[in-house]
Parts: structure tokens; sequence; C-alpha cells
């Protein structure tokens, strides 16, 4: 699979990339690697080639709904991902999303307690 951005509208998807040690917003970040992950609900992995970087893209999901992907990009021109650097992604994935949800579950809770305590 190609490398490149996929044609996404920059006011539905956005991301966040690493520049240096900052992390930046950044509009239409989405490579073809991580729309496919997305749409697929898959771990998806391509090689470096001379022309591209390699790429692992795995889905986010929270409450058993898509909400974006995580992507690996290694520039080193010899870089293949092995079936343990899939899993691990895939287990990475699978642990933020379940920390996201109980991060928005104890916002809620606390949002609740605090209407309650304010009557």
């Amino acid at each position: 699979m190609a490398g490149g951005t996929a044609p996404l509208h920059s006011d539905v998807i956005s991301g966040v990339a690493l520049e240096g040690d900052n992390f930046k917003p950044s509009q239409n970040v989405w490579t073809q690697q991580a729309l496919v992950s997305y749409q697929e609900n898959v771990v998806v992995s391509s090689p470096a080639s001379q022309e591209n970087p390699a790429i692992m893209a795995s889905p986010l999901r929270l409450r058993d709904q898509k909400s974006g992907v995580i992507e690996l990009v290694d520039t080193k021109s010899d870089r293949k991902w092995t079936e343990d650097d899939r899993l691990l992604m895939q287990e990475i994935s699978t642990q933020l999303g379940l920390a996201l949800e109980n991060a928005q579950l104890v916002f809620d809770y606390t949002k609740r307690i605090k209407r309650k305590n304010k009557s």
C-alpha cells in the first residue's frame, strides 16, 4: 500500500503530529493506511520503501465505536513491521481506548456530583 495522505475534510478529521519533542495540531494527517485501519477496524502496516516510510495504523475504539487511529511512522529505509509489532500496537490501542473511556466516566461522574452538590 502506498503512503500519502487520504483526501479527507479537515473540518471533520484532524490529528496531532509530533514535531521534534512537541505535539502540534495537524490537519489532514491521515495516511492511506490510517484510513483503511479506521474504515475496516484492523491493524494495517506497510514496510518502508525508498519513496515511503514504514507505516502502521491501528483503530482506536471508545465504547465500541470507532473514534480514531493511532499511527506509527518510521522513516528508516529498512523498517519492516513484525507480527509482534502489530500485536503490541493492537494492545496499546485497546488499552488507550479503555483509559480514555475510564477518563470520560470519571469526568461524567465528577460533573454529576458537582451538580448534585449545588442543588
